[in-house]
């Protein structure tokens, strides 16, 4: 299977995007491979597997459907 880079431009950072609820996919396992590394793991083939810090994890647990991107923009930043 040859790798391949999914590359987009960002989305604008409109009001009406930044008003919009944030959630996670279900579809994800995230697990802890070392005191400081997760690892997100679709449970679909098309998409990559993801690191993530203690930093990207904590975003990650944030997305509960009721914090709008606003909010996760400014506790996150960009």
């Amino acid at each position: 299977m040859k790798l391949t880079a999914a590359i987009q431009k960002p989305l604008e950072l409109t009001d009406d995007l930044l008003k919009l609820r944030a959630w996670r996919m279900p579809d994800m396992v995230a697990y802890q491979h070392t005191p400081d590394e997760w690892w997100l793991t679709p449970l679909d083939d098309h998409l990559p597997l993801l690191r993530l810090n203690r930093f990207g994890l904590e975003l990650l647990t944030s997305m509960d459907g009721q914090t709008t991107v606003a909010a996760l923009q400014h506790n996150y930043g960009k």
